[in-house]
Formats: C-alpha cells, structure tokens, sequence
C-alpha cells in the first residue's frame, strides 16, 4: 500500500451512479474492469463486473482478482483463531513465539504492537517474490527497531514486514502452513473456494484466463504489472497476493457482520461454519489504536486488530463529507466501518451500522493520488445506488 501522503482536501463529489463512474474509469483508462459485491444484512444487493480481465477477455463475477492489501485482514482472522485457542497471548512478545525476531532491539514488540502497527520495523531487505518465505522471515528477524521507536507508542503502516511476522505465527501455532492454515480454516469453511493467499501451482495453471491480470494503468498505456505471474501467485506473502472474486471476500466480511434474518449466522458464523466467537470478532474488530499519526501514511488512522478502521471522527466536522482519508471508505461509512485496502486497486469492508459487506477489486493502478479519487467516487455512489445516505 502506499507510503506517500494524499492530498486531503478536495471538492465533494456528486453521488453518480457506481456503474457509470466505473465505465468512465475504464474510458479513462484507469483499469480494464472492475468487479463490485454488496450486501446489506446477508441479501445480495450488486454482484457486478465491468470491463475487461485482460486485453480481449471479458472481466466476469467468477474471475479472479489480485486484492493486495485487502487480503491483511484474512491474516489477521487467522491470528484472531490462534488467539481464541489460546496458542497466542496478544501481549506476549513476538519472540515468545519466534526465537530470534528480538534481535536488534525488538525484544519489547508484542503481538498487539503488530496488529496495530506501532512495532516500529518497517523495513527488511528483502524482495518478493525472488527471496523465499524463509528468507522472508529471517530478513524481519534481522530487521532492526527504528531509531526513537517506542513500541506503542507511534504509529506506522508496515506494508510487509508485520504480516510476515503474523504470517509465521499462525504457522508456529498451528503446525500448518499459511495457504493450507487459511484454505482450510478460513476460505474452505465460509465457502470462498475460489480464493487463495499463496495459490497452489496447479491451481494457477488450472484457471487460465479466469485469473485477471493486474495492470499498471500510470503511464498512457496499460501494461502488465507482473502481479499474475505464477511465481508471485503461488508464493507466501500473508500481506499481499490473495486472490478471489469480490462476491467470495464479501463473503468474509459478512461473516463478521451481524445479519439479519434468513438464519445466515454472523458475528463469526455464515451459513452454517462458524470460524470466530462473537466475542473474538468483537474484540478484532474494536477500536485498539485511536487518535495516532500514521507516520507511513502522515495522516490520522485508527487500528482495530489487523484491520482499518473509519477515521473521519479525526476530521473537523466540516470536512468528512469533503476530506479523502487515506483508504478510507468514503463520505457516507458510519464510524465503527472496518476492512481493508489494497495498493491502488481494492476497497473491502463492513460497516456494521448499515449491515453493509462490500468489496470493490480494479485491475488498474494508476498512481495513488487517481486511485484514492476513484474509491471516494466509486464508494460515494455505491452508499448512493443502495439508499444507504443519511
């Protein structure tokens, strides 16, 4: 995700309709296609896609998408598992559970200080998807706590290095591997047999042109950014190659929803698979860093457990309808909103006010500052087309 500053004050904008804002997105080329899933209280209200997968391939519901970072949160259900069972204290150290990461000044970090990105080690060397998870890990191990870092005490979005940490914490707890761990204790149980964080090689060649390819749409051309290949589908990168359609991770975000009637579940449960108690989702999904600067991001973000949460409360009261939060989920999500986006192509989330899941995954970057407009337009006409304002 992006480690630059947005502009935050721009003009509001009209509530067009979603469709046509994504249609004027793709004439302006800043994706191929799009794909667009809503709910309100478990009923399906906008299962879309528009556009194009690649060059002469219609973009279907069924393709599969890149999500990015919108795919953090998946990581962070998995802790949440490990934590319920009791495998993993949140304010224990890391190191209790992974020997060596207290190197260099780490020894005082805490599961908790992770999920919120207060840790303080933004950078590692090193480089996916030529290194191995192995020298993934060993490289956040090695990585050294930021000069002036009190953990807790500031905040950071770490991009990778804490989701690799978390990554390999659900593998020391669990005695699986993190794409078996999420396959069968996630994605398997709440029916989202179409996603993958680290795809299986055969799987990657089975889908063919079912997988969209994610393009670099910054320059005056679009071309492949490389973030299909098999070498980057297959690896393990719990903080940014899972892959799906937008209606299975809205899906997810409903099972942490509390729905209403037709006997869905919610609050941990869908459709018969229980995955989290409501207590547990609960706790995750809470306010657990409020009011700090993010020092990637050089804006006011709150922090549940793994997840991001609305931040407009920290605007003067003037500018929420009017200020782009960075990843933000628009003018009209309620305060207690939480989800995930994605670097420059993902907004997904739940606003539990509205009984809202929805996920909106582009297959365009095309520069932070266009893209974070495209998501205030695109998430301003969704709230808009589903009678959600006000």
């Amino acid at each position: 995700m992006a480690t630059q500053p947005v502009g935050l004050r721009y003009l509001a904008v009209m509530p067009n309709h979603l469709e046509t804002l994504i249609q004027q997105g793709i004439a302006d080329g800043e994706h191929l296609g799009a794909q667009v899933f809503a709910s309100v209280h478990g009923e399906a209200r906008i299962d879309a896609a528009y556009g194009e997968s690649r060059p002469g391939v219609p973009l279907t519901t069924d393709s599969v998408m890149l999500w990015m970072s919108a795919g953090k949160p998946v990581t962070a259900i998995g802790i949440a598992q490990q934590v319920a069972a009791g495998r993993i204290g949140l304010d224990s150290p890391v190191s209790e559970y992974l020997p060596g990461f207290e190197q260099n000044g780490k020894g005082g970090i805490t599961v908790r200080h992770v999920l919120t990105h207060t840790g303080g080690f933004r950078a590692a060397k090193t480089e996916y998807p030529r290194d191995s998870w192995e020298q993934a890990v060993q490289a956040v191990c090695e990585a050294r706590l930021e000069p002036g870092w009190v953990p807790g005490q500031r905040a950071g979005y770490h991009v990778h290095t804490g989701w690799t940490v978390l990554g390999r914490l659900i593998e020391i707890a669990s005695g699986e591997a993190f794409p078996e761990y999420t396959r069968q204790h996630i994605f398997d149980p709440l029916g989202m047999q179409d996603c993958w964080a680290g795809m299986p090689r055969p799987v990657y060649r089975e889908l063919g042109s079912r997988l969209a390819v994610m393009h670099d749409t910054s320059g005056a051309e679009p071309r492949d950014a490389q973030l299909s290949t098999e070498d980057w589908c297959a690896g393990v990168r719990p903080g940014g190659n899972a892959y799906g359609p937008a209606k299975q991770l809205g899906r997810f975000y409903e099972m942490l929803l509390e729905l209403d009637g037709a006997g869905r579940g919610g609050a941990g449960s869908l459709d018969g698979a229980t995955v989290l108690s409501p207590e547990v989702v609960a706790l995750f999904t809470s306010r657990q860093r409020e009011g700090m600067e993010d020092r990637t991001f050089r804006h006011v973000m709150d922090w549940s457990l793994g997840l991001m949460l609305d931040s407009k409360r920290h605007l003067p009261t003037d500018e929420r309808g009017t200020a782009i939060i960075p990843y933000g989920y628009g003018p009209h999500a309620s305060d207690p909103t939480f989800g995930h986006g994605g670097n420059q192509c993902a907004a997904a989330f739940a606003d539990p006010t509205r009984g809202l899941a929805a996920a909106v995954l582009f297959n365009g970057m095309p520069g932070e500052d266009r893209h974070q407009r495209r998501v205030y337009t695109v998430l301003t006409a969704l709230y808009a087309d589903l009678g959600l304002v006000g």
